[in-house]
């Protein structure tokens, strides 16, 4: 059985300690570069859809990143997303976790790509 649909007013913001200290916070096309970012865990790993815990190499800022990605059959032209939400405790892991690829956008602030959202 599908989900409904989820609505705006169904979706609490969640508002996040800033990561001020982090280099991405000002310069956020860096999250680009590889080896960036040490993996701590796997959380989940499947084809279009993965989860996991990084943490910065330069300031030790953890990220829960999600990579989501949305399968083009017809034409091949695949829309991906990365989604970087700065985390620090066990409960704020936790809370992204649970999130789906859409309540995970209740997250402020997080990194879309190469940009900030609630910054």
């Amino acid at each position: 059985m599908a989900e409904p649909p989820i609505r705006d007013e169904d979706v609490e913001p969640y508002r996040l300690s800033p990561p001020t200290q982090c280099v991405l916070w000002d310069r956020p096309e860096l999250n680009t570069s590889r080896g960036f970012f040490e993996s701590i865990e796997d959380l989940e790993d499947e084809s279009h859809f993965a989860r996991s815990l990084l943490r910065c190499r330069e300031c030790g800022q953890l990220y829960s990143y999600e990579f989501f990605e949305i399968v083009d059959w017809e034409e091949g032209n695949d829309k991906q997303y990365s989604t970087f939400v700065p985390v620090n405790t066990t409960e704020e892991i936790a809370a992204v976790k649970d999130s789906s690829y859409i309540t995970i956008h209740r997250f402020f602030p997080r990194l879309n790509g190469t940009h900030w959202v609630g910054k």
